[in-house]
Parts: C-alpha cells; sequence; structure tokens
C-alpha cells in the first residue's frame, strides 16, 4: 500500500534549531536517497515515509548513520506521542501539519535528533443527493456536494460513479433514467488534486411505472358506452384514473358514457400510483348508427272484401327485417304483401317493422290500418203491396249497420222523391199519400256509413238501384 514519500520540509536539531536543508535526490521510483544529502554527518539523519491512500497513516523509516560504533536506541515523539523501534508506523487523526522527532542514541552513549513536519493532506468528504423516482419516466438528477476542509469541491477533483444498476460515469452530476424497478446502491468516488480518494455510496428506489389499459364496448347510437379499466402495477396501487372521453373527464376506474350520435373517438386514460407514477393509454370508441327505419302500405282501410296490403319498406341502413302484422302473421320479406284475415270490424291494426344492421342496431317503426265496419246488405228488385202479408214493404237489409246518417229513399221515374225515411227498420209500403201506387219501375237511394262510427274518418256512402213495383 505505499503510495509515495513524505519530504523532509525542515531539519531542526534537538533544541528545535533550523539546520541547513537538504532533501537529497530523487530515484525513478518517487523515493528519496537520504546518503546523497549533501553536507550531512553522522549525527544527521533524513527521514523516509511512506503512506496510504487516505493520506493519514504514515510510515517513518529510520535514515540514521553513524562514522564508527552501533545506533542502539530510536525514540520517536509524533504528534506527542512517544514511540520507539527503527521504523514507526502512525494514523493521524487529522489533517495538517504534524511535528515529528527522532532521537538516536549510539553504543557509547553519544545522541543526535531530527524534527521534520509531516503533512497529512485533506481527505475529501464525498456527497450528493438524489431523490427517488418512476421507471422509464424519471431522470435522476445526482447532486454532487463533496467537500474538502469545509469548501465545495473545485474543477480539480476527479470523480467517479458506479451504478448498480450498471455503467458508470465520470460527470460531476451525472442523470440517470432506470428501465428497472427497485431499490439500487449508487457509488460516488471523489478523488482530489492531491490524490485523495474517498467514496460514499446511498440507496434510491425506482418506483415501477403502471401499465395502463381499458376496454370499450362497442354500442348502438342512443344505447351507453361501458369503460372498463384494466390498468396494472408490479408495486404499489393506482389511486387516480383520469380520463378524457367526448371532452368529458370522469375520474372513476369504469366510467359510463353515451355518445349522441355514431362515429369513432378517441378515448385517453392516464393513470397515477400512490408514488406518484403515470402511464396513459389511448383507444376508440366505436359507435355505430341506427337504420332508419320507414314504409308505406297500400292501403289505409281494409274491409273483409278488400283485405290485401302492400308494403313497400323505405328503410335506409339496415340488412334485415322483421315485420309484424298485428297479431295475424309476420314476415322476413324486404318487401311483403299481407292479407289481413280475419277481419274483425271497426279493429285497428298495428304493423310494425323492425330493422337490424350488419352491427347489430336495431330500430322500429310502427304504422296502423283500420278495418270497416263489415258492412253487407240486400235489397230486392221488386215488391208487390198488396198487403197478403207478404212482400208487402220495400226496404234494404244491412248487417252491422251503423244508424247515423242513415237515409233511405224512394223516386219515381221522374226524379220526384215519393218516400224516405232515417231508421233503418222502416221500409216503403207501395202508397202515395195513401194510395198504392202504380205498377212501375221506381229508384232507390241508401246513403250509410261504411266506416266505424268511432272513426274520425268515416265517410257517407251512396248506394243505388231501381226496382219494380208490381200489382
Amino acid at each position: 500500500n505505499v503510495l509515495g514519500y513524505l519530504r523532509i520540509f525542515e531539519t531542526k536539531d534537538e533544541n528545535g534549531t533550523a539546520l541547513e536543508t537538504d532533501y537529497g535526490t530523487q530515484s525513478s521510483d518517487g523515493c528519496w536517497d537520504s546518503s546523497s544529502a549533501s553536507g550531512a554527518d553522522s549525527s544527521e539523519e533524513l527521514v523516509n515515509v511512506t503512506y496510504d491512500v487516505n493520506r493519514r497513516t504514515l510510515q517513518f523509516v529510520d535514515g540514521t548513520t553513524i562514522s564508527s560504533g552501533t545506533i542502539t536506541n530510536r525514540n520517536w515523539t509524533i504528534n506527542q506521542q512517544a514511540f520507539t523501534g527503527t521504523n514507526v508506523t502512525y494514523t493521524f487523526p487529522d489533517e495538517g501539519t504534524h511535528s515529528v522527532l527522532l532521537v538516536a542514541t549510539s553504543d557509547n552513549g553519544c545522541t543526535d535528533s531530527i524534527r521534520q513536519d509531516a503533512f497529512v493532506q485533506f481527505t475529501p468528504v464525498p456527497f450528493f443527493s438524489a431523490n427517488d423516482g418512476c421507471q422509464f419516466d424519471d431522470l435522476i438528477q445526482f447532486n454532487n456536494l463533496t467537500t474538502l476542509n469545509g469548501s465545495p469541491y473545485d474543477a480539480n477533483f476527479d470523480f467517479l460513479w458506479n451504478f448498480q444498476m450498471g455503467g458508470v460515469s465520470t460527470m460531476p452530476n451525472p442523470g440517470l433514467y432506470y428501465d428497472t424497478a427497485g431499490t439500487f446502491g449508487v457509488e460516488l468516488i471523489a478523488t482530489s488534486s492531491d490524490n485523495c480518494t474517498a467514496d460514499t455510496t446511498i440507496f434510491i428506489t425506482i418506483h415501477p411505472k403502471p401499465n395502463a389499459d381499458f376496454s370499450i364496448s362497442t354500442v348502438c347510437v342512443g344505447f351507453p358506452t361501458n369503460f372498463s379499466d384494466s390498468s396494472t402495477v408490479s408495486g404499489g396501487i393506482i389511486n387516480q384514473w383520469l380520463w378524457n372521453i367526448d371532452n368529458t373527464s370522469p375520474n372513476t376506474p369504469n366510467p359510463i358514457y353515451t355518445y349522441s350520435e355514431s362515429g369513432s373517438f378517441p378515448v385517453f386514460l392516464t393513470v397515477v400510483t400512490d408514488q406518484n407514477c403515470i402511464d396513459t393509454a389511448s383507444g376508440i370508441a366505436q359507435v355505430n348508427p341506427n337504420p332508419v327505419v320507414d314504409f308505406t302500405a297500400s292501403k289505409q282501410v281494409i274491409n273483409v272484401l278488400d283485405n290485401q296490403v302492400d308494403f313497400t319498406n323505405l328503410t335506409s341502413g339496415a340488412t334485415a327485417y322483421y315485420w309484424y302484422f298485428d297479431s295475424l302473421g309476420t314476415s322476413i320479406d324486404e318487401n311483403p304483401s299481407f292479407t289481413f284475415d280475419p277481419i274483425e270490424p271497426c279493429k285497428t291494426y298495428e304493423n310494425t317493422l323492425i330493422a337490424v344492421t350488419s352491427a347489430g342496431c336495431v330500430d322500429s317503426v310502427m304504422k296502423v290500418i283500420t278495418s270497416e265496419g263489415n258492412l253487407l246488405f240486400y235489397i230486392p228488385n221488386a215488391f208487390s203491396p198488396d198487403e197478403d202479408g207478404l212482400n208487402d214493404v220495400y226496404k234494404p237489409k244491412f248487417t252491422d249497420l251503423d244508424d247515423d246518417n242513415y237515409l233511405f229513399e224512394i223516386f219515381d221515374r221522374w226524379g220526384e222523391r215519393i218516400f224516405f225515411t232515417n231508421n233503418s227498420d222502416e221500409g216503403w209500403d207501395g202508397k202515395i199519400d195513401g194510395i198504392i201506387a202504380k205498377q212501375d219501375v221506381y229508384v232507390y237511394r241508401v246513403t250509410v256509413n261504411t266506416l266505424c262510427s268511432n272513426n274520425s274518418n268515416k265517410k257517407d256512402e251512396v248506394i243505388q238501384g231501381h226496382f219494380t213495383l208490381i200489382k
């Protein structure tokens, strides 16, 4: 561990009187040769010294010579402490200049002494600070606070940083990104301009970066979209969720949001751990359009004699169709025809079309068709009002008759009305002013409602013909 030597700064006698200073010559190995000191006599000595890396532990090597006789005692006084021996090793408690005294005694009782100053260099005090951080994202900055004799280090210092994670640096204040989470040692070795070296190690903690992730349900317009967080972290917990959904900012793990229209919408999720480590993920919310459903019917009103309806599909955006004709039947044709049978008089039939897109989005529309009253009537083409009790009264016969606005009229061949009634149970007895009319051809006219009485669209229908009065 010998690194060098201690040069003699000053030579003094035992009383402290300065003598001639002579450093001798330095050999190629860096040591000083005492035998070359000019002017040295048998009472003078030169002291060689070795020291360790911290410059505090010094080895003093006796260089005393004598022209005749033998040196029997060597008494050292180092830093006010007494030692004996040819070579003495001493560790100084602090840096600075320290006095070293050697008194040599020969076998004939002659003595001589020499006092030298040993200068112990100041050792650096390496120190640095660094904050814990997050894996991948945080630049860990190492702040070098090394001092020498109470003063900050200067440009003449050399530094070596050893990172347990791997790698070295010679910069005074390096920065490092860590791609692995855990606790890691960092060693700083500081070397002063006097080649004095010291080191220190501290440990920093790198917190794991979370892995942000989530899933999104695919929906149709009008239905809520579910956002499900699936983020993970290898250590610690995730305690913040910061969403950006259609310019809204939910802060729960699994928010729900309903888009007002179809399309593809970007979504962002930032998760934060209890150690303030952050990650962000993005995704696309897909909202599929609903079909635009519509149809027309060839008839709005049906009856027992005219009960087939043709339906025309006006839907856009659909690939499948489901028709429901009230409770009477179904169809999957795009443009079906349907016969309503049986028909109930004065009924409203609900006809529903459900359309489905290729993405499974559904919409529907319902329209109604109404049925007339099942009005059937019979009226003879002749009658004989001879009061024999058979066929004496002329009147029509109806089924499901609506008496509202009922009118039955008889006209002669010249167009004169000779009979009328609003009572469907009343007929013409063949008389005019109480006398049986002559045998002839007469005209009848019946006005009836063809729709049900509770239908706001009902209208009158006129039925007319001719018949013969027979005597």
